[in-house]
């Protein structure tokens, strides 16, 4: 399988179970791996042929990250996991499978973040 990967993408989220995490968004790093075949795109060179990922990056950003309309809360990096690899597999049918990583930065002071990897395949 061939691999489309995503890496050290930032966000500022709701993010905590702890009332002073939610005064103000916080940072999380993802890391996205898209099991999928790139063959065709890369015989044909053509965007059609291959899981477009600047437009998925795009989408998983404007699903989390509070806008003028909504403030999405979440309390686990667990549960932030698990909705970016949903996003993933429903945004190309080609994708067979979703590694995502995400880290949550100063989590703790004796740490330098806190991590979860999770894997869902179709």
């Amino acid at each position: 399988m061939d691999h489309i990967r995503i890496k050290k993408m930032s966000l500022d989220i709701f993010l905590g179970v702890y009332p002073e995490e939610l005064n103000a968004p916080r940072p999380v790093i993802i890391d996205i791996d898209l099991g999928v075949d790139i063959s065709m795109a890369g015989e044909s060179d053509e965007l059609s042929d291959t899981v477009d990922y600047h437009a998925l990056a795009e989408r998983i950003s404007q699903a989390l990250s509070p806008n003028n309309e909504q403030k999405p809360v979440y309390a686990l990096i667990e549960k932030v996991a698990t909705l970016i690899a949903e996003i993933s597999l429903d945004f190309d049918s080609r994708i067979e499978e979703a590694t995502v990583t995400v880290s949550k930065p100063a989590a703790f002071a004796f740490a330098e973040a806190a991590e979860v990897q999770i894997t869902r395949r179709r």
